[in-house]
C-alpha cells in the first residue's frame, strides 16, 4: 500500500522528468497514456497493472478499466491528448475543491469538454462493467465523477470535480490522491463527498444509533433441563430424521416421498432395465465363447457393439423433486435383486466436483466416476488396464513379451493415454463392463444445473458420445428451470434427437415431506424401545418426569411447533426457496432452537392443558433462534430489507423497494403470460432507483448484491457468481416475496429488524428505544401486540419519511406499508433535511 507522501513524491519526480509542464501538447492519445496516465494511475495512485487496457466494449474499445487485486471492477477512465481540453481553467475551485453541474459550461463548450466525453463514452462503457467512478483525462486535466451508470436528464444534473492542471493536482495532492487512488476509490471518498448534496432517498450520517447493537450478541440460555440426556437423546434423533435423504440409505427407503410420476419412472425405468439387463447376459455368454484369439476377439468386439444401442433417457423436475434421490433409490432399493445385480451404476455429480473449468474437466470427472464403479468392484487397477486395453496388450506382448516389466511400462503408458483422452478411457470402462463383466452400465450425469451454459453443452455432448459408443443407459438429470434454458439456447437439440426415454418428477409438498419424517421419528423412537436401552427422561415441572415416548415425543414436536399449520409449512418452504434440504435443516433448526421452550410444553402435555405456540412466537424463533437479538448474516436466511448503507452513506427502504419492483415485475408478467417471468435487469432497476429517488448506482448495485447473495433474488444464469453487472437480469425469489410481505404485515419481523437498523434521526430513535424495553418487559401476550404494534409504527413513519418525495405510481408495496401502519397525516420530520 503506497503513502499519500510516497506517492505525492513520485508524481513530482514524474513531472520533473518529462518536464511536463514546459513541453508543448501531445497530440497522440497513446502517447499521453505511455508519458503521464500509465505512470500516474499505475505508480502514483497504486492501481495494480492487471487493469485492463483499451477494452472492447461494442464496437468501441474503453482505455482503461481499473481493477483491485479482487478483480472488481471499480473505474472507467477515458484518455484524451493533451490539446483536448477537458475543463475550463478559469474561476476558483478547479482543484478538486469544488463540485460543477457536470453538463455546465464548466465541462462543456463547443464539441470539447469532459461533458461529450461522459454523455458519449463513460456512462456507456461504466453501465457494461458495472463499475463505480468515471474519469476523463488528457494527462494534465482530470475530470471525475460518480455516474458511470446514469444517462439522459439524471445525467445532466450530475455533478463532478476537477483538478484542472498539473499544478492544481500538486497544490491538493492529498485530495487528489484520497479520491482517485485505488485504497481511496474503494474506500468510496469521492462517491461519499458527491452524494451529500444529490440524494433524495440517502441519509448521510457518520454516527447512526441502534435500539440494540448488532455487536451486542446474546445467545439463548437454555434452561438447565435441556442440557440433560432427555434433550441430547432428542437433538441425535432430531439430527438423524431431518438429514438429507441423499446421505442415508435408510432415509431413502423410509423418507423418500413417491409420487404418481415417480411411481410411473420406477415402472418404466425396471422394465427397460430388465430388458437391457436380458440382453447383457446373453450377449456376454456368446462374447465369451468367441474369444479364442485375437483377431477372434476384436471381430466379437466389433460384431456385439456394433448392432445395439442402449438407452439415454433425461430425467428433470422441480427444484427439491428429489431427481438425484430418486435415481438412488431405484438402482439401490426399487430395481429387484436379480436385475440389480446385473447392473454397474456410475453416478456423476458435478455439483461436488471441484475445478469443472472445461470440457475435458468433465470428461475427466465421467471417467472417475466410471473407474470408480469398476475398480472397486472388481479388483487391482494393474489388472483391469490389462482387460481394459486388451487389444493394444496383445500387440504389446508380441514385441515386447509379458514380463512384470512389460506389464508395468504398458499400463504406464495407458495411464497417459487416459489423461490425454478422458472420453476414449471412459467408452473402454462401459465396453469393459459389457463384454467382460457382463454387466449393465448405468451412467447417471447430475448436479450441473449451477454450471456455465457451454459446460452444461459438454455434459449434454458426453451423454450423446457415449449413448452413441456403448451399450448402456445413460441419465442426464435436471432441474426444469435449466432444461428450459438450455431449450431456448438451441442445445436441446444435441439431446432431445437422441432421448429415447424422459421423465418428469414433481416436487412433492412441504408439508408430505415434513410428515415422512415425523413417522421417521417415531421409528427411531420405537427402534430404540424394542432394543431395551433405557429411556431417557427429564425433570419438568412439578416434579414430573418425560420420558421419550415415540407416539407422543412425534406428536410434541409436530403440533407444539405448528408444522401442521399451512401458512407456517408455506413459511418454511419459502424461506427455503422450495430447496427441501434446506426446509429439512430449517426444521431442525426450529426444533432445536432455545427460543422455543419445550419444558412449558412438556408440562402441558403431561398435565393436559397443552397449548400450541403461536405463529408469533415460531416468526421470533425463525428470526432469531440461537439469540435474543437478531443478527444479519449472509447464511441466515432472514434478512433486513428496510435499510442499506455505503459506509456513511444510509439507504432506508432501498432492499426494500428493489424486491417491490422486481415482485411487481413478477405479477404483470404472469397476467400478460409471458413465458420468462420476473427478470429485470439490473441497469434497469439502477436507473428507475435514481430517477424517482435519486439514490445513487453504488448503492443500488451494492444493494442488488447483498439482496443476490442473501438468496433473496436470482439471476437468468445460475452460473453467475454474485455481482452487479448493468446487463444481468435478475427476479425476485420465493424468499424475498416472504420477506416483502413479512415487511409489510408482520410487526415482529418489523420490530426484531428496526431494533437492530441504524436509525439517523435522534427522535425516532428515542421513541422506539422506549417502545422496545416496553416490549421486553411485557408479561403476556397481548402486551407484547401492543408494544410491537407501537414500534412499527414509528419504525415505519420514520423510513417512510426518507423516501418522501418519491414517485410511487408503480410502487404499491409502499403504499400498503403507509396505509397499514401510518395513520392519515402522519409525516415525521425527515432526517434528509
Amino acid at each position: 500500500m503506497i503513502t499519500v507522501d510516497t506517492s505525492h513524491e513520485l508524481f513530482r519526480a514524474i513531472c520533473e522528468e518529462y518536464a511536463i509542464l514546459k513541453l508543448p501538447d501531445v497530440e497522440n492519445e497513446a502517447e499521453v497514456r505511455l508519458r503521464l496516465v500509465d505512470r500516474i494511475l499505475f505508480e502514483c495512485l497504486g492501481w495494480p497493472r492487471s487493469a485492463r487496457v483499451e477494452v472492447q466494449i461494442e464496437e468501441d474499445r474503453a482505455d482503461y478499466l481499473l481493477r483491485d487485486d479482487d478483480h472488481r471492477n471499480w473505474v472507467i477512465v477515458e484518455a484524451k491528448r493533451t490539446a483536448y481540453p477537458l475543463a475550463n481553467a478559469d474561476g476558483a475551485g478547479k482543484d478538486g475543491t469544488r463540485k460543477f453541474k457536470l453538463a455546465g459550461p464548466a465541462f462543456s463548450f463547443g464539441k470539447q469538454g469532459a461533458w461529450p466525453v461522459f454523455r458519449e463514452q463513460v456512462v456507456r462503457y461504466g453501465a457494461v462493467h458495472g463499475t463505480v467512478l468515471g474519469v476523463a483525462t488528457n494527462g494534465i486535466q482530470w475530470v471525475a465523477a460518480a455516474v458511470p451508470s446514469r444517462s439522459g436528464k439524471a445525467l445532466e444534473s450530475e455533478q463532478a470535480i476537477v483538478f484542472a492542471s498539473l499544478e492544481a493536482v500538486d497544490t491538493q495532492y492529498e485530495r487528489f490522491f484520497n479520491y482517485l487512488s485505488c485504497d481511496g476509490v474503494r474506500s468510496r471518498t469521492l462517491e461519499n463527498h458527491l452524494l451529500q448534496e444529490r440524494a433524495w432517498a440517502v441519509i448521510h450520517c457518520s454516527a447512526p444509533e441502534h435500539v440494540i447493537s448488532p455487536d451486542n450478541v446474546r445467545p439463548i440460555s437454555r434452561t438447565p433441563t435441556e442440557s440433560d440426556d432427555y434433550y441430547r437423546e432428542l437433538g441425535r434423533a432430531i439430527d438423524i430424521a431431518f438429514s438429507p435423504v441423499e446421505d442415508d440409505p435408510h432415509l431413502i427407503e423410509h423418507c423418500f416421498v413417491e409420487s404418481r410420476e415417480s411411481r410411473d419412472a420406477d415402472d418404466r425405468l425396471a422394465r427397460l432395465t430388465e430388458l437391457l439387463t436380458e440382453y447383457v447376459a446373453e450377449g456376454s455368454a456368446e462374447y465369451e465363447e468367441t474369444v479364442q484369439d485375437e483377431s477372434a476377439r476384436l471381430q466379437a468386439d466389433l460384431a456385439f457393439a456394433k448392432p445395439h444401442h442402449g438407452t439415454l433417457a433425461v430425467l428433470t423436475g422441480e427444484l427439491s423433486s428429489g431427481k438425484t434421490t430418486f435415481l438412488r433409490r431405484f438402482y439401490e432399493k426399487t430395481l429387484p435383486q436379480s436385475v440389480r445385480r446385473h447392473v454397474r451404476c456410475a453416478h456423476v455429480r458435478f455439483d461436488k466436483t471441484p475445478d469443472l473449468i472445461d470440457a475435458k474437466r468433465i470428461l475427466e470427472a465421467i471417467a472417475a466416476a466410471l473407474e470408480e464403479a469398476t475398480f472397486s468392484a472388481s479388483g487391482s487397477q494393474k489388472g483391469q488396464f490389462l482387460d481394459i486395453y486388451h487389444r493394444e496388450w496383445e500387440r504389446h506382448k508380441l514385441l515386447f513379451g509379458d514380463s512384470e516389466t512389460t506389464k508395468h511400462a504398458f499400463v504406464a503408458q495407458q495411464l497417459k493415454r487416459q489423461h490425454d483422452r478422458p472420453m476414449e478411457y471412459a467408452v473402454r470402462l462401459m465396453e469393459l463392463a459389457v463384454a467382460r463383466h457382463r454387466k449393465l452400465p448405468a451412467l447417471v450425469l447430475d448436479g450441473f444445473d449451477h454450471l456455465a451454459p457451454d459446460l452444461q453443452k459438454a455434459v449434454l455432448d458426453a451423454a450423446v458420445t457415449l449413448f452413441q459408443r456403448t451399450f448402456s443407459v445413460v441419465t442426464v438429470v435436471m432441474d426444469d428451470a435449466t432444461a428450459w434454458r438450455i431449450n431456448r439456447s438451441g442445445a436441446d437439440r444435441l439431446i432431445s434427437d437422441y432421448a429415447t426415454l424422459r421423465v418428469w418428477l414433481p416436487r412433492p409438498k412441504v408439508g408430505e415431506v415434513i410428515y415422512a419424517r415425523f413417522n421417521y421419528l417415531k421409528s427411531i423412537f420405537e427402534q430404540q424401545k424394542r432394543s431395551g436401552a433405557p429411556k431417557a427422561s427429564t425433570t419438568i415441572g412439578r416434579g414430573m418426569r418425560w420420558t421419550l415416548d415415540p407416539e407422543r415425543v412425534a406428536a410434541f414436536v409436530r403440533d407444539a411447533l405448528l408444522f401442521d399449520d399451512d401458512v407456517v409449512k408455506e413459511w418454511l418452504a419459502q424461506l427455503a426457496n422450495y430447496d427441501l434440504r434446506a426446509v429439512l435443516k430449517l426444521c431442525r433448526s426450529l426444533i432445536l432452537s432455545p427460543a422455543m421452550k419445550k419444558e412449558d410444553v412438556f408440562v402441558g402435555f403431561a398435565t393436559g392443558t397443552f397449548t400450541p405456540l403461536t405463529r408469533p412466537k415460531i416468526l421470533r424463533a425463525l428470526i432469531k433462534p440461537q439469540h435474543q437479538n437478531f443478527r444479519e448474516h449472509p447464511q441466515h436466511p432472514v434478512h433486513n430489507i428496510y435499510s442499506h448503507n455505503v459506509r456513511e452513506q444510509h439507504s432506508p427502504l432501498s432492499p426494500f423497494l428493489l424486491l417491490a419492483l422486481l415482485e411487481q415485475r413478477l405479477a404483470q408478467d404472469k397476467l400478460d403470460k409471458e413465458e420468462i417471468r420476473g427478470f429485470v435487469s439490473i441497469g434497469t432497476l439502477v436507473k428507475h432507483l435514481e430517477d424517482c429517488y435519486r439514490i445513487p448506482a453504488l448503492i443500488t448495485h451494492s444493494a442488488v448484491e447483498r439482496l443476490w447473495q442473501s438468496g433473496l433474488v436470482q439471476p437468468y444464469d445460475p452460473s453467475l457468481q454474485v455481482g452487479a453487472a448493468a446487463k444481468i437480469r435478475i427476479k425476485i425469489t420465493p424468499r424475498g416475496l416472504l420477506h416483502l410481505r413479512w415487511a409489510v404485515e408482520e410487526w415482529d419481523y418489523m420490530r426484531e429488524m428496526g431494533e437492530t437498523t441504524p436509525i439517523c434521526s435522534h427522535e425516532p430513535f428515542e421513541a422506539m428505544t422506549k417502545q422496545s424495553r416496553a416490549f421486553h418487559a411485557s408479561s403476556n401476550e397481548d402486551a407484547w401486540k401492543a408494544s410491537s404494534r407501537a414500534f412499527a409504527k414509528t419504525f415505519i413513519c420514520y423510513l417512510l419519511s426518507a423516501v418522501e418525495p418519491a414517485e410511487e405510481s408503480l410502487l404499491t408495496w409502499t403504499q400498503k406499508l403507509r396505509q397499514k401502519w401510518i395513520p392519515a397525516g402522519c409525516r415525521a420530520q425527515s432526517p434528509l433535511v
